[in-house]
């Protein structure tokens, strides 16, 4: 059993301690060079050239509200904040929505960044993970979202992300 424990940490498997989860990360976000990742890799997926203009400057092209698509986070303490320096935080961000139809609708979600990511637009068209998004981070900010849907028009989704610890000292 002992063996079998210590083979699903070496895979990167999620692990229970007692109040303790460990969130069920992809292992190229556990490597402390790594900022972001989705399921298809540390870059994503190809971004046309037209998205990645409107979502980099979303300011310009978002329009109204839509309540039936929505993002939800989580987060976990990687290197504790002191009052010597930041913290370290993993954040899994992902896409749920009301009705079945209205998930199943959604075909890519690019997401944008806070500036002070090297790559500020990163995409994911993993629908069987939610579009998930893996961060590496150590502030908080409002991530932005762009959902394209079929046969729908696309939405506009933020999502601050507060992290373990809240409110700051």
């Amino acid at each position: 059993m002992f063996n079998a424990f210590i083979a699903r940490i070496q895979d990167g498997s999620p692990v229970k301690f007692g109040n303790f989860v460990e969130l069920d990360a992809p292992l190229a976000i556990k490597n402390a060079q790594v900022r972001t990742a989705t399921s298809e890799g540390v870059s994503g997926i190809t971004i046309p050239e037209n998205i990645n203009e409107k979502v980099l400057n979303y300011q310009k092209h978002s329009t109204g509200i839509d309540e039936s698509v929505y993002l939800i986070h989580t987060s976990e303490v990687i290197v504790p904040k002191t009052l010597e320096k930041r913290g370290l935080y993993r954040v899994k961000v992902w896409l749920e929505a009301y009705s079945e139809v209205d998930f199943n609708n959604c075909i890519r979600v690019t997401y944008r960044l806070h500036d002070s990511f090297k790559k500020q637009i990163i995409a994911t068209e993993s629908h069987n993970n939610q579009f998930e998004l893996w961060l590496n981070v150590w502030g908080e900010f409002t991530l932005i979202a762009y959902v394209e849907r079929k046969n729908q028009e696309a939405l506009w989704l933020t999502r601050y992300l507060d992290l373990p610890g809240r409110p700051p000292e």
